[in-house]
């Protein structure tokens, strides 16, 4: 019997529509992050505002340099809790399923764009002789340090988040023993580096790792999200559906009303 099931179906439907939402709302985020178009427009959470005290960089910057900055943390957050959720058991089997779909979904497509963008940017600065701080600054990188610069950081930069996704799948055997072994522990240890805001050279951002993790622990040890458990009673808006069983994936025969 193949051990795995659709993720969708180790998930509540209320609780999809959830995930569907909040992603849908961190893409909006992503989008006010990189539409900041002031003097530095490289913004980092230690950024400053070079602009002085003008109430409209101001503006600007508190919504894309502050309210949207949960948005990465997010991301990395249900794409843990997902990768963990439609599993029954977690072995060899479904490791290696699991990576070979991400490496066709993130790494071939990453690959892709990386080396497109890469040739784009030699070509513009060395032939057609215009210069780009960002570029000069990512191409130099890539003359150093050709792998770091490819995996870590790529001229494309935005792209940080698909290389720190793939290697979070392929250091995911190790998320799942920590996670089941130390439950809270592991999200508490993942944390160090991220308070400190270190992170290991060809490794995930902390912030990736912390987040990961996070989701992971409550996909790995069922942790039930608050939500509808009850049936909706039938009004002018809503549509009583019947109510169905929905077995958690990692529980055992344990199972629970929706």
């Amino acid at each position: 019997m193949n051990d795995t099931t659709n993720t969708r179906e180790g998930i509540p439907p209320y609780l999809c529509r959830k995930i569907r939402f909040l992603s849908f709302f961190t893409i909006i985020c992503v989008v006010f992050i990189h539409a900041y178009n002031y003097r530095d427009t490289y913004l980092l959470p230690t950024t400053a505002i070079q602009e002085g005290k003008q109430i409209c960089p101001m503006i600007q910057f508190f919504i894309c340099n502050a309210l949207t900055r949960f948005a990465n943390p997010l991301y990395f957050f249900i794409s843990g809790y997902l990768f963990f959720a439609g599993a029954r058991r977690f072995n060899a089997y479904v490791y290696a399923k699991k990576l070979k779909k991400r490496l066709v979904t993130l790494m071939v497509p990453y690959c892709i764009w990386v080396l497109a963008w890469s040739a784009a940017g030699i070509l513009i600065v060395n032939y057609c002789k215009i210069s780009f701080p960002v570029i000069d600054e990512k191409i130099g990188l890539l003359r150093d340090n050709a792998l770091k610069a490819f995996f870590s950081t790529p001229l494309p930069f935005q792209f940080w988040y698909i290389a720190d996704l793939f290697k979070l799948a392929i250091l995911s055997p190790i998320v799942y023993l920590l996670v089941k072994k130390l439950k809270i522990f592991a999200v508490i240890l993942a944390a160090i580096p991220w308070i400190f805001d270190y992170s290991v050279p060809y490794m995930p951002n902390c912030d990736g790792i912390l987040f990961f993790v996070l989701g992971a622990y409550l996909a790995v040890n069922c942790i039930r999200f608050p939500g509808k458990e009850r049936l909706v009673k039938k009004t002018a808006l809503t549509i009583t559906k019947p109510t169905r069983m929905c077995r958690c994936p990692t529980a055992g025969n344990g199972s629970f009303r929706i």
